[in-house]
């Protein structure tokens, strides 16, 4: 997997807010981190923030964004 950072979580995060700060889809931050609601982050210190292309874009809610 490649990583391009590990974040510390703060209060004031969210995984939208982390996206546009990374410039890296939340689906991305999801995978990275093996979760599966985007609810489930909370329960982390650290995130790890992956380089683009780590999504693998032939997933199922990729091709519902794509149409």
């Amino acid at each position: 997997m490649n990583i391009r950072k590990v974040h510390r979580l703060k209060r004031t995060d969210s995984l939208e807010g982390l996206s546009a700060r990374y410039q890296v889809p939340v689906c991305m931050i999801m995978r990275a981190n093996g979760l599966t609601r985007a609810e489930d982050y909370r329960q982390y210190r650290a995130l790890m923030i992956p380089c683009m292309g780590y999504c693998m874009h032939n997933t199922r809610q990729h091709r519902k964004q794509r149409v």
